[in-house]
């Protein structure tokens, strides 16, 4: 009986280790960082309506996801849906379709020129790799003449040195190169973080779980060792 029981031990435990041992276990994110960025000197604006839209491109230094970005905005009117998003670029304008995007309502914007930072949330965000140049893409579709919306630049003395402003008159079908402007933003995410695989010898992660496979074993014994006694 000693022998069956030890047996039967050895082996639950050596399961549970072995379950253990292959669980992911999440590693927690930091909070959001402010990676690229370029927010101080604005003395002007440029608008941005319909089929007019504008981007702003940026270079990370440092490899990371994307998650949401902070621009300085304001209206005129009611210039909707604003829709931002991060495009890859191709000769320095931006090409392809959205990597990811989110959206905020123009209408409650302010209407004072000096704007407001808006932070806008990029759905599930997108890595982004360092030293590859991107684009943040922003357009108010639903927008007019009357209802526009302003994105603060820096038009006297730019230093942004990663990126420009680009506009688009064809809904971003085709990009020039616009006034020597930097449009404030602020471009915000996570390092890349996944799942680690703990080892084996993680005692406090393991320790649970021999506690309760060396109580179900022991359980199990004792009620068989009373049935016996019962028998007998």
């Amino acid at each position: 009986m000693k022998r069956t029981f030890s047996i039967l031990f050895a082996l639950a435990l050596s399961l549970g280790l072995v379950m253990v041992a292959q669980t992911p276990i999440p590693v927690l994110a930091a909070p959001p960082h402010m990676y690229e960025y370029y927010n101080t000197g604005d003395d002007n604006h440029v608008w941005i309506c319909g089929t007019n839209w504008v981007a702003q491109t940026f270079t990370p230094s440092v490899a990371h996801t994307i998650t949401s970005v902070k621009l300085k905005l304001f209206r005129t009117g009611a210039p909707g849906t604003v829709t931002v998003s991060i495009r890859a670029t191709s000769g320095g304008q931006p090409t392809g379709s959205d990597l990811c995007s989110g959206t905020t309502s123009g209408d409650t914007l302010t209407t004072s020129a000096p704007g407001e930072w808006r932070e806008i949330t990029l759905g599930s965000g997108y890595a982004l790799s360092a030293g590859t140049t991107y684009a943040i893409v922003v357009r108010a579709t639903s927008g007019d003449f009357s209802n526009l919306l302003y994105w603060r630049v820096d038009g006297s003395s730019p230093t942004y040195g990663g990126g420009m402003y680009l506009l688009s008159a064809n809904s971003g079908s085709s990009w020039t190169s616009g006034s020597p402007y930097d449009l404030m933003f602020e471009e915000w995410g996570n390092a890349t973080v996944g799942w680690e695989t703990y080892p084996i010898n993680k005692v406090r992660v393991l320790l649970p779980w021999i506690a309760l496979f060396a109580a179900i074993i022991a359980g199990a014994s004792l009620l068989v060792l009373r049935r016996r006694r019962a028998q007998s």
